[in-house]
């Protein structure tokens, strides 16, 4: 009799804590920007139990991610949950990893690099390193200007 009770409420106990499982301990990571109640959400996370989350002043009407770095709408520019001063939302588009670019700056991650002239700055890689380059001023994969 015991054996019998065992093996009906076995699978009934296991379905329920695989359901527990699923719905609390491992739930789906969100990284990137989400439009969520009406506001832009900027979600950080590094795995199923970190949940960084950011609202951000971007206006869910005209919103629109680039990657899941770099979001835009009529007015602003952000980088993850920081906005990015003096950028044109108009003209602003990424480069490559953490660089962008608008038709004034060039940006790596919020920052303005000095230096640079948006209109002849390219990618370049060099020794399997992306540079960001307008052929007088280069900086490196981590934004530090290369001599």
């Amino acid at each position: 009799m015991k054996f019998l009770i065992i093996l009906i409420l076995t699978p009934i106990l296991f379905a329920v804590l695989y359901f527990l499982f699923l719905k609390f301990i491992f739930r789906p990571v969100k990284i990137g920007f989400h439009v969520e109640d009406q506001k832009v959400i900027y979600h950080s996370s590094k795995g199923p139990f970190s949940d960084g989350q950011w609202t951000t002043t971007l206006n869910p009407a005209s919103f629109r991610s680039l990657n899941h770095q770099f979001a835009i709408d009529n007015e602003f520019v952000f980088y993850r949950n920081l906005k990015i001063e003096k950028a044109d939302p108009e003209s602003f588009k990424v480069l490559d990893g953490s660089f962008s670019l608008d038709k004034n700056f060039v940006y790596f991650k919020d920052k303005i690099l000095p230096g640079l002239n948006p209109q002849k700055t390219k990618r370049l890689v060099k020794d399997n390193q992306v540079l960001i380059s307008d052929q007088s001023t280069t900086y490196n994969h981590l934004g530090k200007k290369v001599d």
